[in-house]
This record gives C-alpha cells, sequence and structure tokens, in this order.
C-alpha cells in the first residue's frame, strides 16, 4: 500500500492544561488528532503531534528539557480562532482550515505555517502540518512553514556561489 497523508484540517475544540492547550482536531481523512501546545517560558513554546498513542511519549536519543516553572499566559477565542498570548509571543490557531502563526510582543509575525503550498494540479508542494502513514502505521510527521519576503537562507550549496539560494 502507497504511503498516505493526512493534515489537520479543522480545530473542533480545545482543552487548557496547566501548562498549555490541547487542541482536538479532525484530520483531512476525518480522524481525530490532538495537538498540544506547551508554554515553557514567556519566550518558547512547544508544539507537538503524534496520532500514535503508543509513541507519544517515546523519548528520543536528543534530550529535551521537560519540566519547567510555571509560566502565566493568557488564552482569547473568537469564532475564527483561538490564541494563547504569553506577554513576549502570541500563538494564534485559526480553526478551519487549520493554520497556526506566532506573533512577537509588538504583533511582527515570528513564523507562519503554510497549509496551501499547491503546485498547478493542485497537489502539495510541501505537506501542511499533519503525518505520512504506510499500512496503517504511523511513519512520519510533516510540517510546512511560510517564508517571510524579508527572509532568506544563507550557506545551501557551492561555496563559489552566492550565499542566499532563494
Amino acid at each position: 500500500m502507497p504511503e498516505q497523508h493526512e493534515f489537520i484540517q479543522k480545530q473542533d475544540s480545545y482543552e487548557k492544561v496547566k501548562d498549555g492547550l490541547v487542541f482536538h482536531c479532525t484530520t483531512s481523512r476525518g480522524n481525530r488528532v490532538d495537538a498540544r501546545l506547551t508554554v515553557c517560558t514567556p519566550h518558547i513554546i512547544r508544539f507537538r503531534m503524534c496520532p500514535d498513542d503508543e509513541l507519544r511519549d517515546v523519548k528520543g536519543l536528543l534530550h529535551i528539557k521537560e519540566e519547567w516553572p510555571a509560566t502565566a499566559f493568557d488564552v482569547s477565542e473568537t469564532p475564527e480562532a483561538v490564541s494563547v498570548d504569553t506577554g513576549a509571543v502570541r500563538f494564534e490557531a485559526q480553526k478551519n482550515p487549520w493554520e497556526y502563526t506566532i506573533h512577537d510582543k509588538a504583533g511582527e509575525v515570528v513564523l507562519k505555517e503554510n497549509v496551501r503550498d499547491l503546485d498547478c494540479q493542485n497537489n502539495y508542494r510541501g505537506l501542511p502540518v499533519g503525518f505520512t502513514s504506510q499500512d496503517g502505521k504511523f511513519c512520519r510527521s510533516n510540517e510546512t512553514f511560510s517564508l517571510l519576503q524579508e527572509e532568506a537562507f544563507y550557506g545551501f550549496g557551492e561555496k563559489f556561489t552566492r550565499l542566499n539560494k532563494l
């Protein structure tokens, strides 16, 4: 069976937990998946999504700090989105279609998910936040971010050409 990709289509509800939010979502194939936003510090937030209950809490080789001091944050909701504001950053998750953006204190976009990276045949060039499965088993997670107009990549490829390879 070929690989199949599912992505978060919409946010159905959310619940506030002591260190963040758990978003209850529906995928493009109609399955349920939870995405968790953890507020680590006012400047650090962590976003996780794993559809496989057995793999959700498996520790990898990379040490990731799990315990953080309690950090205050505010949650607000409109009919279109849910926001988490730490005072330093604001995470905003659009409900339908799902898409999140992170803003700094001044309201400038720091990071924006790209959920519409489609080619002329309406196929995804870059997959939105979701996961790939094969034979019904979870294989990997996927995510694509927007490149803002003033951003650039440096250091890719040959050393004798210009560095900014857009």
